[in-house]
């Protein structure tokens, strides 16, 4: 079969005749006057193919080319070609229509959509863990000054409420600043500084110390997770990316630190909220704090749920399943919990200070 040959030292074309043994997979150049060259199937690569062309290429120094226009010869070499068929997948979707193209083009596109969307976010929300705690207070520390711009702090309240944190849980308290603020919103929300802020709406719904105890136990969970920084940078993935990708440790410090005062308007994943509510209930166990609060509380805000109320229920959404499974957990791990009246009284010391 007739071919052209570039043998890789010189850029003249050569004619040269080319034939294909089956069997033993091999492909033979003869040029007049020089040594034919046998060379095995395995070792071609397919440089173009396309009807009646097909160029193989060879070797490294130099990378030698066989030039064949002739569809037969094309035909045969992609049908007993068994072993090395480099190229050839390339050159079947090249040529296999505009279906296939498009399906493919579909699924990178897929692919670059879970790659950006999700995947992305993954990695980053993970290495939230390789940020230190002292980063959390300084993102926290902003973001409560954004979220209080404005509002107007109850005192006597906000200084009941810290001293029932104490009583509720003397062993950590520290860690934590409770915040009444005045607002008809049906609210509360921890900051990964240890801010907690309650509104006074959300206070007065509160009937019992074992609800807000839950309510508590449930936001600081929040906090000891690092549920906002982790949310946060979620959001946030892509510009993240970017900044690690250019080792800029500045610039990824300014994006989270810039997008700080978003923190309490994001949105708890279900994953999330499950999470703050068994971690909240193992720390109503450690304090002997009837668990059966956080239900209660719970499932009266399912029922505000119904007029659309906004604040707590749009980052926080109570179902159905949540309160079920919280439930089943305090089923299966039953403890002994005591009567706490002291916290009573400041809870009722504390709405009375509401109303005046």
């Amino acid at each position: 079969m007739d071919a052209v040959f570039y043998n890789g030292v010189s850029a003249r074309p050569i004619d040269a005749q080319v034939s294909l043994h089956d069997e033993k997979q091999q492909l033979l150049i003869e040029v007049d006057g020089e040594t034919p060259i046998l060379i095995e199937f395995s070792d071609i690569s397919i440089t173009h193919s396309e009807k009646g062309l097909i160029v193989l290429s060879f070797g490294k120094n130099p990378n030698r080319v066989i030039e064949v226009k002739d569809e037969s010869f094309r035909t045969h070499y992609l049908k007993v070609n068994h072993s090395g068929k480099k190229g050839i997948t390339y050159f079947k979707l090249l040529n296999a229509g505009w279906k296939v193209h498009v399906l493919l083009a579909l699924l990178i596109i897929g692919f670059c959509f879970g790659t950006y969307f999700y995947f992305i976010p993954y990695i980053v929300e993970s290495a939230v863990t390789l940020l230190p705690r002292s980063f959390d207070k300084k993102v926290g520390d902003l973001a409560f000054e954004q979220a209080i711009a404005g509002e107007e702090i109850d005192s006597a309240a906000s200084i009941t409420m810290n001293e029932y944190l104490k009583e509720m849980m003397p062993d950590e308290y520290k860690n934590y600043h409770l915040n009444v603020v005045k607002s008809d919103e049906l609210n509360a929300f921890a900051l990964p500084n240890g801010e907690i802020v309650i509104y006074t709406k959300m206070l007065r719904h509160i009937k019992t110390d074992d609800e807000l105890s839950g309510l508590l136990s449930h936001e600081i969970s929040h906090v000891t997770n690092r549920h906002s920084m982790r949310l946060l940078c979620k959001s946030l993935s892509g510009y993240l990316l970017l900044s690690v990708m250019l080792n800029d440790v500045n610039g990824l410090m300014t994006i989270i630190l810039d997008n700080a005062h978003n923190l309490q308007q994001l949105s708890f994943s279900r994953h999330y909220e499950e999470e703050a509510d068994l971690s909240g209930l193992k720390m109503l166990e450690h304090y002997k704090i009837n668990p059966k609060g956080m239900i209660d509380l719970f499932e009266i805000l399912q029922k505000e749920n119904t007029i659309n109320v906004p604040g707590f229920l749009s980052t926080h959404p109570v179902t159905s399943d949540r309160i079920s499974y919280i439930k089943q957990h305090i089923s299966k791990h039953p403890y002994t919990f005591t009567p706490h009246p002291e916290l009573m009284t400041l809870l009722n010391k504390a709405k009375t200070q509401l109303s005046k």
